[in-house]
Parts: C-alpha cells; structure tokens; sequence
C-alpha cells in the first residue's frame, strides 16, 4: 500500500478490545463508492467484505458522539472508521 497507510507490524489487541491496536496521527478523509472506502488524498482503495457497528462514542462528556465501524476488508485488512455526523463524511481513524 502507498503513503504509509499500511498496518504496523507488532500491534495486537486482545480478543474483546474493538480499539484501533494503531492510531493514525490524522484521521484520512474517506468517499464511499464501489463497495469500498477511498482514502481521497493517497488514492488508496479497501473493498469492504464485512462491517460491523456503528458503535456510538463520545470522547469527552460534553463532546458529539462518532458512530465507529470495524470494516473487514477483502486484502484482510481491518479498519477502524467513525462517521462524523457534522460533517457527513467517514474517516480513517486506525487500524485493528
């Protein structure tokens, strides 16, 4: 994959976390289309074979809440993506 968007190796997270094992250090803007995320800036396409979620969060009390995802794609990869719904756009946040 191009631009560093590539899951480090060596994170691993327990069976029941359902956090990102990596953060990305900026969320990446992502467009639905074709089944998949596109990361606008890289170019960068994950076809979606499962998604579970959303999973409601709020990070500070007074805070809107995101609606996350885990997106299992077809390269087994898997994702970690909120909707804002501020803006109506989904977002790269990490890797699982």
């Amino acid at each position: 994959m191009e631009n560093g968007l590539r899951k480090p190796k060596g994170f691993v997270l327990s069976e029941n976390d359902e956090r990102p094992a990596h953060y990305l250090p900026e969320p990446y803007l992502l467009r639905y289309r074709d089944g998949g995320f596109l990361a606008k800036e890289s170019k960068q396409f994950w076809k979606i074979a499962i998604c579970k979620g959303p999973k409601r969060i709020s990070e500070f009390k007074n805070s809107p809440s995101r609606d996350y995802y885990s997106v299992h794609t077809t390269d087994q990869e898997k994702l970690w993506v909120y909707f804002d719904p501020e803006d109506k756009n989904f977002y790269l946040q990490g890797f699982l």
